[in-house]
């Protein structure tokens, strides 16, 4: 394996910045996914679920209770593959 030049305090804080942007994009695509199926389920009507809300005392709780959820689930699944799937050589070796 090969070393790496250590970085300097200026581009490990602009790489910090990158990764944590990336991270906070793939995120927010996670929770609108989730959203978006939350919205689907409500939509098509899944299993009367639709109706059960739009008949209860307080639909926008119920949606809430709902919809939340999934999206927090997505948001954490599409970060965790972001994560995982990034290409990562340890910058600090220990030199012998």
């Amino acid at each position: 394996m090969h070393d790496l030049p250590e970085l300097k305090p200026e581009s490990a804080r602009h790489d910090h910045s990158q990764m944590l942007r990336q991270l906070a994009i793939n995120a927010a695509i996670g929770v609108g996914l989730g959203i978006a199926i939350g919205a689907a389920l409500l939509w098509f009507d899944i299993g009367g679920l639709g109706m059960r809300i739009a008949r209860s005392s307080t639909p926008w709780l119920a949606t809430f209770i709902l919809i939340a959820p999934i999206a927090m689930t997505f948001g954490g699944a599409v970060a965790g593959s972001f994560i995982m799937s990034m290409p990562y050589e340890r910058r600090f070796r220990d030199r012998e």
